[in-house]
């Protein structure tokens, strides 16, 4: 992205041991970022390291530190969701055997059970029975959890996140960054939407959107995707955030089979839809303009 935009970067290596040295002497005046997901080390150094980088008062994160430190983990998801109010599926999160096994007995099945780390719903069961259910609570709290296709190694204990089971839902996923939005339905197969990489492109309502703004705007989030449930009767359930997620298509939105996106115009003019392609490298050229924007620069017309 930067290439295309003729935007001057260097690479910090932030696993290396001397990356302090290599941020302080980059001469950058921000870093965007992108954690790895792939095991729980790698998401507890980006969030040590970024955490360090971000109490420096004159370094500048994208997206910001807040927005990586909910990413990749549902603990901190489900705890940001409750304490903000956001309506969201009953989810608990037991660090206590004997509390977790006592909920099992005043819920109703089935259940969701996640890993903290986990994406395309690598790492989520389906508790069909109390029996089941109290076999994975002791799983998680004895010799651990893997996420599907997980390292072996990074088995993920002491804790279990248990979340009520919708049926008859939609999955929307709406993607805010800076004033664009796009939205499409995540279809289901077999029993999960998240990684089935079955999509419909439909117009997402204006509320939905507006449901987005309300709550990126409590982060301030501005490169963030919301995924959510719509129940049968219209409510909106916000089951996960995530700074970043999987792009397989140059745009995250289609109208009338055409790239699209709705931009926050604000005022009397709201909604503005546009067309063309606006996702490219995965989204990192829109970061890259919101960040600049952020900045106070503007990039010379190439040429």
């Amino acid at each position: 992205a930067c290439l295309e935009m003729g935007v001057p970067y260097k690479l910090i290596d932030i696993a290396h041991d001397r990356w302090i040295e290599e941020v302080q002497q980059s001469g950058c005046r921000a870093f965007l970022v992108r954690p790895s997901d792939g095991n729980s080390v790698w998401k507890r150094m980006y969030d040590d390291r970024l955490r360090i980088m971000e109490c420096e008062p004159n370094q500048v994160i994208y997206p910001s530190y807040k927005e990586l430190w909910i990413y990749e983990s549902k603990r901190r998801c489900a705890d940001w969701l409750k304490s903000h109010n956001v309506p969201s599926p009953r989810t608990a999160v037991f660090y206590q055997l004997e509390a977790a096994l006592a909920h099992l007995t005043d819920v109703n099945y089935p259940l969701v059970c996640k890993t903290d780390i986990g994406s395309g719903a690598a790492g989520v069961r389906i508790l069909w029975n109390r029996r089941q259910a109290c076999r994975q609570v002791w799983r998680c709290f004895r010799r651990g959890s893997i996420a599907r296709d997980g390292d072996p190694r990074d088995r993920q204990w002491g804790y279990v996140i248990l979340q009520e089971y919708l049926s008859g839902v939609t999955e929307w996923r709406v993607v805010r960054i800076g004033r664009s939005y796009f939205a499409h339905q995540k279809l289901k197969q077999g029993d999960f939407h998240s990684g089935s990489h079955l999509v419909a492109w439909y117009d997402p309502p204006k509320r939905l959107l507006e449901f987005v703004r309300a709550i990126t705007d409590l982060g301030p989030f501005t490169s963030m995707d919301i995924d959510l449930f719509e129940t049968p009767d219209g409510r909106y359930l916000v089951n996960e955030l995530q700074a970043f997620f999987g792009w397989e298509r140059p745009s995250q939105m289609y109208l009338d089979g055409k790239p699209a996106r709705y931009v926050d115009a604000g005022g009397s003019e709201g909604w503005r839809r546009e067309q063309g392609i606006f996702c490219q490298n995965g989204g990192a050229n829109l970061r890259i303009e919101v960040l600049l924007d952020a900045l106070g620069v503007q990039l010379e017309p190439r040429q």
